[in-house]
């Protein structure tokens, strides 16, 4: 096998894995969506963890006139189908889906009865897919 031929098969295959199997958010296209408060594969406990997740979800709603907390397996496409919202804050990536129902369920009761939230009840609502192994808990605003 010549030199030229390893060359190619190696970029090849750094290609498919950036195409295929790259987690890292700057993979993320899309200028309405923010990482600044992304918890990635969080190794806290729950209590910790609700505790942080509470105190960046205060921080982002303060002045804005509508919020909304999902969760996702796909970030980009999941911001298509919001027309009324503006921005997308991820809050918290991980490969357990459990981690992300549970944070989702946690936020939801906290924050659903707020007059500018858009949950139309507490707890985790809704089907989640993902694209790449991983899920995401988001808020959106307007």
């Amino acid at each position: 096998m010549s030199a030229g031929t390893l060359i190619a098969g190696a970029a090849l295959a750094k290609l498919v894995y950036e195409l295929v199997c790259n987690k890292d958010t700057a993979a993320i296209k899309s200028d309405k969506i923010f990482v600044d408060f992304l918890v990635e594969n969080p190794q806290q406990d729950y209590r910790t963890l609700k505790g942080m997740m509470t105190r960046r979800v205060k921080k982002i709603i303060d002045g804005k006139r509508r919020f909304k907390i999902g969760k996702t397996g796909d970030p980009e496409g999941r911001l298509t189908k919001y027309s009324d919202y503006r921005a997308m804050y991820l809050l918290c990536r991980s490969s357990d889906a459990g981690t992300i129902e549970v944070l989702e369920n946690y936020l939801n009761n906290k924050f659903y009865a707020f007059e500018n939230c858009d949950n139309q009840k507490g707890g985790s609502a809704g089907m989640m897919t993902n694209k790449h192994g991983e899920y995401f808990l988001y808020l959106v605003t307007e």
